[in-house]
C-alpha cells in the first residue's frame, strides 16, 4: 500500500512540474561571458528548447549590475522564434563586476535569466628613465635600459569553476597573479603594458 501511495506522489509530482510556469524557461545568451567598459552586451534567444516565444511579439530584457547599473532592451521575435538586443555598459571602472539579466516574452510569458561579468584592468604608472646614471670608475660608461612597463588588470572569471579551475584558466591564458579573491573569483593579474590588450582579449 505505501509502495502504491509512493509512486502515486512521484507521477503527481512529474505532471506538476511539467504543467508549471518554469517549464517555460527559454534559451537564452550573451554573445560573450566578459566584456571590458564601455562594451555593448548582445543578449539573445530562441525556441531552440522548444521555449514558446510567439513570433511578432515582444521580447523586454533587464539587465542589474555592480555600481548601480541598471538597463533594458527590447526586441522582435522573428518567425523562427529567435530574436536579440544591446545595452551598453558604463565606460568606466564601474563596469568591473557581475551582471544579471531577464528577458520575458510580453505576450508568451516565457522568461529566463542569465549572467555575464564586467572585466577591467589597471594601469600602474610608468617606470621613469634615470636621467643621471652611475658611472663607475674604469668602466665604461652605459645608459641604463628603462624597466618595462607593468600594468595589472583585473579578471572575474565565470561562476561554477573550481579553485584548481581557476588557476588552469590563469596559467593558459599568461600573466602573473599577483593577488586574487577566489570566492569572487577575482584575480589580479600582470602583464606588460605593450600587452595589456592581447591579454584582456585571451581573458574574454
Amino acid at each position: 500500500m505505501k509502495r502504491k501511495l509512493a509512486i502515486g506522489l512521484t507521477a503527481a509530482l512529474v505532471i506538476a512540474l511539467l504543467l508549471s510556469p518554469f517549464n517555460a524557461l527559454a534559451s537564452v545568451w550573451s554573445d560573450k561571458s566578459g566584456y571590458g567598459p564601455g562594451s555593448v552586451v548582445t543578449i539573445q534567444g530562441d525556441n531552440s528548447d522548444g521555449a514558446g516565444y510567439l513570433p511578432g511579439e515582444t521580447v523586454h530584457v533587464d539587465v542589474i549590475g555592480p555600481n548601480d547599473y541598471s538597463a533594458s532592451c527590447d526586441a522582435s521575435v522573428d518567425d523562427t522564434g529567435a530574436w536579440s538586443c544591446q545595452v551598453t555598459l558604463a565606460a568606466d571602472e564601474s563596469a568591473v563586476g557581475e551582471y544579471t539579466y531577464t528577458a520575458t516574452g510580453l505576450t508568451s510569458g516565457v522568461s529566463q535569466g542569465g549572467t555575464f561579468a564586467g572585466v577591467g584592468f589597471t594601469r600602474l604608472p610608468d617606470v621613469p628613465t634615470p636621467t643621471d646614471p652611475p658611472v663607475v670608475t674604469d668602466i665604461p660608461t652605459s645608459t641604463p635600459v628603462p624597466a618595462a612597463s607593468i600594468s595589472s588588470i583585473i579578471v572575474r572569471l565565470v561562476a561554477g569553476l573550481s579553485l584548481d579551475e581557476q588557476q588552469q584558466v590563469i596559467g593558459r591564458n599568461g600573466g602573473s597573479e599577483v593577488s586574487s579573491v577566489p570566492v569572487l573569483r577575482m584575480h589580479i593579474i600582470e602583464v606588460p603594458t605593450d600587452n595589456v590588450t592581447e591579454a584582456l582579449a585571451r581573458y574574454r
